[in-house]
């Protein structure tokens, strides 16, 4: 299969209103926890942050409330898991000995980006908040987001 076909699979995965539970699990299993157990155990089967921000953002998306998943949600889960590693590796597949330095179509520079790391740290990402919506109050109050937690 190929990575749009493994995209459209995940999409119609995600979009059951009950897809946030898989979400959660994943978040649970591949972010939550003590910091040694984290940066140290790391799997192929745990999602990088994009990864979880393309589950979210397909989940938005595909959104139905009136579409329930009927398998229970570890399953899901699994399947989801799956799914994305097919992703990547169907993307790795498309890579050959001779064309793997080519910048035919950005697929070695997109692959890399993806599958990055993080280059922040966490506070980094409320610095930012605070200098991109600190002045903007009709963000702020939709998020509920006050001005005391931008002070800090």
């Amino acid at each position: 299969m190929t990575e749009s076909e493994y995209l459209d699979q995940l999409g119609d995965l995600s979009g059951s209103k009950d897809f946030i539970n898989v979400i959660v699990l994943l978040i649970i299993r591949d972010f939550i926890g003590p910091l040694r157990k984290l940066s140290e155990e790391r799997k192929e089967s745990d999602l990088n942050y994009n990864e979880i921000a393309l589950v979210i953002g397909l989940w938005l998306k595909n959104y139905n409330k009136k579409l329930d998943n009927e398998e229970n949600p570890f399953d899901t889960m699994e399947r989801v898991t799956l799914l994305l590693q097919n992703v990547h590796k169907s993307i790795l597949d498309e890579f050959s000995k001779e064309n793997v330095f080519l910048p035919v179509n950005g697929l070695a520079f997109r692959e890399a980006i993806f599958y990055a790391s993080t280059v922040a740290y966490d506070f980094q990402y409320i610095e930012l908040l605070k200098k991109v919506f600190g002045n903007c109050k009709e963000w702020r109050s939709y998020h509920l987001c006050s001005d005391e937690t931008l002070k800090h």
